[in-house]
């Protein structure tokens, strides 16, 4: 039965205990007549994962952000918490984020073979070590469409995510030279 009282009335227990209830009859009966109150705290619904009950703690990542971001910032701060739990308990990490560490697990124990077959094919096609190096090198760039800010879609060089890690952004300059005037004037 969920009931609920005008908030003034919400303030205690005790006070949930004088609420009245309407008889067949039409009597009022106070609730502490017709039921035990007592206030506790409960676990939350408990489920198995692996045959292993679990308490799920669920969070949305903010615009902007992706998860293995969000869980490297995490995971030192949980690292005081992971070592103050009792014995069989223990804080994993689900979701996206492990989904994506299992995938670089199967990607890691084949990436040997894949790299020395890659500059295999490389090296019979082009018959020169140093023109294999040169197309190996600049493999990670890419010539495809950007989307810019203002929603425009120019072609250009794509690039791994990562080498702009720490890079300046130059777009409000309007360019790279006058990135570099302002640079000289500062």
């Amino acid at each position: 039965m969920l009931l609920r009282s005008p908030g003034p009335e919400r303030r205690s227990l005790g006070d949930i205990g004088d609420l009245t209830l309407a008889t067949r009859d039409g009597r009022q009966v106070p609730l502490s007549q017709v039921a035990h109150l007592e206030s506790r705290n409960e676990d939350a619904v408990l489920k198995r994962y692996n045959r292993e009950t679990y308490i799920r703690v669920q969070g949305d990542v903010i615009d902007g952000k992706q998860p293995p971001d969000i869980h490297a910032q995490i995971v030192p701060e949980l690292a005081a918490i992971k070592a103050r739990l009792p014995p069989g308990y223990r804080i994993d990490t689900a979701g996206s984020v492990e989904e994506s560490e299992k995938a670089m697990k199967a990607l890691v124990t084949v990436f040997p073979l894949m790299l020395i077959m890659t500059l295999t094919v490389i090296m019979l096609q082009v018959r020169s070590f140093t023109t294999m190096f040169m197309v190996f090198a600049t493999a990670p760039l890419g010539i495809g469409t950007l989307r810019l800010a203002d929603g425009t879609a120019p072609k250009g060089f794509l690039v791994e995510q990562a080498g702009l890690d720490g890079a300046a952004d130059i777009t409000r300059f309007g360019g790279w030279r006058a990135y570099l005037a302002d640079r000289a004037a500062a």
